[in-house]
């Protein structure tokens, strides 16, 4: 994405976040708002998915892949807990058994297992329906279970022309972009119809949605950190809690190819680093960092040492 893109999708993260912690008080006034939410947030996931696709400074399919996966995987483990919920109620073990899945399980497994415990898990909330809306799970969060699983399958059964999937996902970019604003525009006239009920959350909401021109490290911003990494060895820039939407700008000032990602620990790599080349800068989520991990961590494999810039983009 170019900057103002990233300026944009920036505003429709904090928007998404403002619904994450206001929904549930602002939907009884207007039910019709949890639907247009849910509309703006399967596009804003849209938007990611693309983006991952077209980024130039992402390394290959594994990469891709592993961001579909997550979707796909969180989706399905939020909606078995509520199957599992929904079995143990009328004490049905067998079925409990069956509809269990938990994170650990569907990322240890091969491609084609994730996906197959993935598709059972669609399959038994299909059959489920309706029981599962006490529990939480909308038809709309089942159908965004069937999209990512979707989409997760066609990334590994396809073959990999990664440069015209590429160029095609940013003109997509585009589209989802236009999607977003028009769901959006729909929720502004709603807010403003609640807006003398929730005087604050409208004023909050205003603020969110608003795209602010700085965001997404300006030439003007300052980075926040500037690291000299030494030769041959994994130097930890920060520590702070896993966000899989938290974006980082890093920049290599360097004449050699660097590597960088999130890790659970804060001396190495777990799982695939990315790639910085020499004099490139890169704006990335964490989820195409890593899959979680606390720490975000550079690797100078030359034997000089080499300055990166890091500057934390605050959605």
């Amino acid at each position: 994405m170019n900057a103002n893109q990233e300026n944009k999708v920036s505003s429709f993260f904090k928007v998404r976040t403002f619904f994450n912690s206001n929904l549930g008080t602002l939907s009884p006034s207007a039910p019709i708002l949890t639907t247009r939410v849910g509309l703006f947030t399967a596009e804003l996931d849209n938007i990611q998915v693309l983006d991952t696709e077209a980024t130039e400074d992402i390394t290959g399919a594994f990469i891709q892949k592993n961001n579909l996966r997550n979707i796909m995987t969180s989706r399905a483990v939020n909606i078995s807990g509520a199957l599992m919920s929904l079995a143990a109620s009328v004490n049905d073990e067998l079925q409990f058994k069956k509809v269990k899945l938990f994170k650990s399980s569907a990322n240890n497994g091969r491609d084609t297992e994730a996906l197959y415990l993935c598709e059972r898990v669609l399959g038994f909330a299909q059959a489920s329906g309706v029981l599962l809306v006490p529990y939480g799970i909308t038809a709309l969060k089942i159908t965004e279970l069937q999209n990512a699983a979707l989409a997760y399958k066609a990334m590994i059964q396809k073959p990999g022309d990664e440069s015209a999937e590429s160029l095609a996902a940013g003109k997509l970019v585009d589209v989802a972009i236009d999607q977003c604003d028009t769901h959006l525009r729909v929720i502004d006239g709603i807010m403003q119809a609640i807006s003398e009920e929730f005087p604050l959350l409208f004023l909050q909401y205003q603020a969110d949605r608003a795209i602010d021109n700085e965001t997404g490290g300006s030439p003007s911003t300052a980075p926040d950190y500037i690291v000299i990494l030494p030769p041959l060895i994994h130097t930890l820039i920060l520590d702070m809690p896993y966000n899989e939407y938290q974006r980082f700008i890093a920049e290599n000032k360097g004449m050699a190819i660097v590597q960088w990602g999130l890790s659970y620990v804060n001396n190495a790599f777990i799982g695939s680093p990315v790639n910085l080349n020499a004099g490139a800068k890169s704006n990335l989520l964490s989820s195409t960092l890593g899959v979680g991990g606390n720490f975000l961590v550079f690797f100078n494999s030359t034997p000089n040492p080499i300055t990166v810039e890091v500057t934390i983009v605050d959605l």
